[in-house]
């Protein structure tokens, strides 16, 4: 059973998804708001086996999939998914995202070049998108 305190939401996950483990689990992927797809693709893993875990269909994951998971449950990785899930919440970080993969890579074992580009795609779009307001909002004399 995973070990954890109701009162201060802590986790010493162990890689088992009891009833509390995959109630934070599916509560915390909407917090940040992401789908199946997006999460399972930032673990790295098929997005079913996420919504397995969430219904209980698979008790306990792999391993090598056990720190990532409690990274999410602590809210290690809200920056990175909030801002491949929500344009607004990455344009206003946009000043601290183009940092973002050289410290999570650091940070991150699974860290791939399919979540680089994503990540990348994600800030192009938004300093794109920011600057045309601009050019709508000042326009040339």
């Amino acid at each position: 059973m995973a070990e954890h305190s109701q009162s201060n939401n802590t986790f010493n996950f162990n890689g088992i998804f009891d009833e509390f483990t995959r109630q934070a689990l599916k509560a915390k992927r909407r917090a940040v708001g992401v789908s199946l797809q997006q999460l399972g693709d930032f673990l790295e893993i098929h997005w079913s086996t996420v919504r397995k875990w969430e219904a209980g269909v698979t008790t306990a994951c792999h391993p090598r999939h056990v720190a990532r998971v409690a990274k999410f449950l602590t809210g290690g990785y809200d920056v990175p998914l909030r801002a491949l899930s929500d344009p607004e919440y990455a344009r206003a970080r946009e000043a601290i995202l183009p940092q973002t993969p050289s410290i999570l890579e650091a940070d991150l074992p699974f860290w791939s070049p399919s979540l680089e580009a994503k990540l990348k795609n994600a800030i192009e779009n938004a300093i794109r998108d920011a600057l045309e307001n601009l050019r709508k909002n000042f326009p040339r004399q």
